[in-house]
């Protein structure tokens, strides 16, 4: 194998990952997707997080939790 082949195999290899993996189990996918963003999101912009803001993602942390919590019981009280 040359070294201008190893791109297209590397990629096609991947891509066949990919479809295979959105076929049998998406949610999967889906997680690896968010996670890679995520940490690509928060390399990027690390250095510009201050105090103030590490406090308001902690309140909105607690306000998501409590809205899962809320629709969680109704969802439930639905069923």
């Amino acid at each position: 194998m040359s070294h201008k082949q190893f791109p297209l195999k590397f990629y096609f290899s991947l891509k066949d990952r990919l479809e295979q993996l959105s076929a049998d189990n998406p949610i999967e996918l889906a997680l690896i997707v968010f996670f890679a963003a995520f940490l690509l999101v928060v390399s990027l912009s690390f250095p510009y997080y201050s105090f103030a803001f590490y406090e308001n993602v902690l309140v909105e942390a607690h306000g998501m939790l409590l809205d899962l919590l809320i629709i969680g019981v109704f969802v439930y009280w639905l069923d």
